[in-house]
């Protein structure tokens, strides 16, 4: 229910987020990820505390939740990342400003991909309890929106394989940044060149 769709496209969400879903787990796994899909097919519906639940139960360091917004502004577009910001679960994890500032990587990164500008207009981040995915998931934790379906550039944009590449691509990147803020992994060493 509530399921944005494309305002020239007609496209649903879920079968938008799908496809670049499908590419951004292409991309950790070739920068050497261990990902888990909470879904590989558009008809198969997980309840938020579920995803939730399959995350905890692969020993997820950070889960994405990819979606597309809609507004009635249909002038609205950017990227949007949603945070928590006071369940204990959220809390265990890291403070309000370290959930902002790994939000901002991966915001960052994404602009940086697709080419918007790092202003807030072309996307923020928002701590909130408004959401029941982001409130029970006991890593840390994202809804992503990647855009306006109710924007006719943006919904052209979200169909485009080369655009949802360059998203994916965009928060493989943020992956990674946050994955080194929080020392998950070890920066690979710089490549060495011997002089004589």
């Amino acid at each position: 229910g509530g399921m944005a769709q494309g305002k020239v496209t007609l496209r649903k969400e879920d079968i938008v987020v799908l496809e670049i879903g499908m590419r951004l787990r292409d991309e950790l796994i070739r920068q050497g990820a261990t990902v888990v899909m909470t879904r590989e097919v558009q008809d198969l519906y997980h309840t938020n505390i579920e995803r939730c639940e399959i995350a905890e139960a692969a020993g997820a360091h950070i889960m994405l939740r990819l979606h597309c917004n809609n507004s009635s502004n249909t002038n609205k577009t950017g990227i949007q990342i949603y945070s928590p910001l006071n369940s204990d679960y959220a809390r265990a994890v890291a403070e309000p400003e370290g959930y902002r500032q790994m939000g901002e990587i991966l915001l960052n990164e994404m602009k940086d991909a697709v080419g918007y500008e790092r202003k807030d207009a072309t996307g923020i981040v928002r701590l909130n309890d408004n959401y029941v995915g982001n409130n029970w998931a006991k890593m840390a934790c994202f809804l992503v929106e990647m855009g306006y379906m109710s924007n006719a550039t943006e919904d052209l944009k979200l169909a485009t394989p080369d655009y949802q590449q360059m998203l994916a691509e965009g928060m493989a990147d943020g992956v990674y940044e946050i994955a080194l803020l929080r020392g998950w992994v070890t920066a690979a060493p710089e490549e060495t060149t011997a002089e004589e």
